[in-house]
């Protein structure tokens, strides 16, 4: 059995100076033209916070050999947090590891709940924009219109406004951020199975299922959205002397389910390893951000939807291969099909101060990008060896394992694996003098290699736009990076 502890604190400070000059939003290029604003903003006020912060945690585990072919595991944890006042937060672990058929076989599952940190900086966002130590101003234009809703113009050519002039400041309702007053860490009830299948000597299946079910997420609510009232036919704030009041809450949910298969081809005589992956999944939730605020606060639940980075296809090929002369290659070629992004009227239509208004009928993240498909990273290499062979040389230094239960549900394809970020395969290094020839068992060891990342040079497509105002509606305004070529040169010892 084994049992951990973790504690983590800090002292954090925060100097903070955004957006005092101002911003704009303008509608369209139209609007602009005419002077019709949209929105002003602007954050009066400079404050310098500094807090403390703790993190408690303890773990017990335990692994339980049934047999030759059965092998249990389990595990309870708990975290807690000083900002958080709900400090029962247990998690229990289980899993199992199952050999029916001998060594050709092998069946492996688990359950696992895994919280997540109330992060610092998002502590501190209440402790500044609190409406007094710094105030967020906001100010929705209204101008004078025609039969048409088409503004009137001046002689200039400008449009006419018609907003409330405010003689100071201070008399702007501000906007603030507050923290739910039971608000709870966000937790993921995450559980998979999976079936390995050694079909030759050199060749191995693998199919992974995996569902992950978020709770507690931390979204914002504007708890001040305006009410209609029917006897005066207007819609105001329950509190006028405040504008938008985000409140950080933890009442958000996530549903993702992923099927995946792998399967991995060693080449004879260790000449290298191909392997090839490919998922099928769908990501869905109701909620983008701590902070960022729902299309509608009064019915949050609109938002539930996919994703914001929701990509249902994603395959990869790549490995390693031993070329002539003991030179290596590793490459791998990825494809993901088309991610979601939100569509817009880029409008406030509904007048609760918040732009981010979709088409009635039309869900969260309901438009599409385009697919791709790209070699992320070509690798080049050649290692020498000299010295004589080093004492206890093993291949497989390094690679000790981790008894410690994972604290969060980081999994081959989760957070920076194989379709995430553009990780690699697992196994894979970067150049390493280990797995191939004898240069790997000298004292004295000598690499040059090549890497290039995008070596076709493939423009792929990003930032997407969903403001159906804008003339890049539907269309990307990024691309990720081009083609980069590094040379290195290590050596070993």
């Amino acid at each position: 059995m084994r049992v951990g502890l973790l504690l983590e604190g800090g002292n954090y400070e925060y100097f903070d100076q955004t957006n005092p000059d101002g911003r704009i939003i303008y509608a369209s290029w139209a609007d602009y033209d005419i002077g019709r604003k949209l929105q002003t903003s602007r954050r009066d006020g400079t404050v310098q916070t500094s807090f403390n912060q703790y993190q408690f945690g303890f773990y017990v585990q335990d692994e339980i050999k049934v047999n030759n072919r059965l092998t249990l595991g389990v595990g309870l944890r708990n975290e807690m947090q000083s900002h958080i006042n709900d400090k029962l937060n247990l998690m229990p672990r289980l899993g199992f590891s199952l050999n029916p058929g001998g060594d050709r076989t092998s069946i492996r599952g688990g359950y696992g709940i895994y919280y997540d940190w109330y992060e610092a900086s998002l502590y501190d966002q209440t402790l500044r924009l609190n409406g007094v130590a710094q105030r967020d101003i906001q100010i929705d234009h209204e101008y004078l219109l025609d039969e048409n809703n088409n503004p009137i113009l001046d002689s200039s050519g400008m449009a006419i406004e018609t907003t409330p002039p405010f003689v100071d400041a201070a008399d702007i309702p501000t906007n603030k951020t507050v923290q739910s007053a039971n608000l709870k860490m966000p937790y993921v009830h995450q559980a998979s199975i999976g079936v390995q299948q050694q079909l030759l000597a050199n060749l191995s299946v693998q199919v992974t299922y995996q569902r992950q079910e978020g709770r507690n997420q931390l979204r914002g609510i504007d708890v001040n959205t305006p009410v209609y009232n029917a006897e005066t036919g207007l819609a105001a704030r329950p509190d006028p002397s405040f504008g938008i009041i985000t409140e950080i809450q933890s009442t958000g949910r996530s549903v993702s389910d992923r099927l995946t298969t792998q399967t991995r081809f060693q080449l004879p005589q260790q000449r290298g390893m191909v392997q090839f992956s490919y998922q099928i999944g769908k990501s869905r939730s109701d909620f983008q951000g701590a902070t960022s605020l729902p299309s509608s606060s009064l019915n949050p639940e609109l938002d539930w939807g996919p994703a914001g980075q929701d990509i249902r296809h994603q395959a990869q090929l790549g490995g390693m291969v031993r070329l002539p002369y003991d030179f290596r290659l590793q490459s791998n070629l990825q494809y993901r099909s088309a991610p979601a992004y939100n569509w817009t009227t880029g409008l406030d239509n509904n007048f609760d101060g918040v732009i981010n208004d979709r088409p009635e009928g039309v869900s969260r993240n309901s438009l599409r990008g385009e697919s791709t498909w790209n070699i992320t990273q070509a690798t080049l290499s050649k290692s020498f060896g000299f010295g004589g062979p080093r004492a206890g040389t093993s291949n497989n230094q390094g690679q000790g394992g981790n008894n410690n239960l994972p604290r969060n549900n980081q999994g081959n394809f989760q957070g920076g694996g194989n379709f995430q970020g553009g990780g690699g395969f697992p196994g894979g290094n970067r150049g390493g003098g280990n797995n191939f020839g004898n240069a790997g068992n000298q004292r004295f060891q000598v690499q040059f290699s090549m890497r290039a990342q995008n070596p076709l040079n493939r423009v792929i497509k990003q930032g997407y736009t969903g403001n159906m105002r804008s003339p890049y509606f539907m269309t990307a305004t990024g691309v990720q990076n081009a083609r980069r070529v590094e040379f290195e040169t290590s050596f070993r010892f």
